[in-house]
């Protein structure tokens, strides 16, 4: 009789533990684009902008780099900075800036504007939602 018992409250717990399941805290949506040569993939995690994060591959060598946001939410005029981070985590002097990213908005938008500085010049791009 006790095994039966026993049986049953360790079935009842793994059932408990394989029906239970974590809950998303945020959306991920992809943005792809290109600038000078370099193809850019943003990664905007709706929900909690600073675990979002922008990938680069340059077309020529195909290196890659990761730019991460300087904050968790946009400046006073809707722009989010990304600094570029090496592998060893030290901070680049080139990164990104992306106007429009709203993470209050209830819907991610079609499309994002930003710009890329590196050596002192500033090199326009888009960025169009992957369906």
């Amino acid at each position: 009789m006790m095994n039966k018992w026993l049986f049953s409250m360790v079935f009842a717990v793994l059932l408990g533990f394989s029906s239970t399941q974590a809950q998303k805290a945020y959306d991920q949506v992809f943005y792809t684009g290109k600038t000078q040569n370099i193809t850019l993939l943003l990664t905007f995690t709706h929900g909690y902008m600073g675990a979002s994060e922008i990938k680069t591959t340059d077309q020529k060598t195909k290196k890659t780099s990761k730019f991460l946001p300087a904050s968790d939410s946009p400046d006073a005029t809707g722009n989010i900075r990304f600094d570029h981070i090496s592998v060893s985590g030290k901070k680049l002097n080139d990164y990104m800036v992306i106007n429009g990213l709203d993470d209050a908005a209830s819907d991610a938008p079609a499309s994002i504007k930003g710009y890329y500085f590196f050596n002192g010049k500033r090199y326009p791009f888009k960025l169009l939602k992957r369906k």
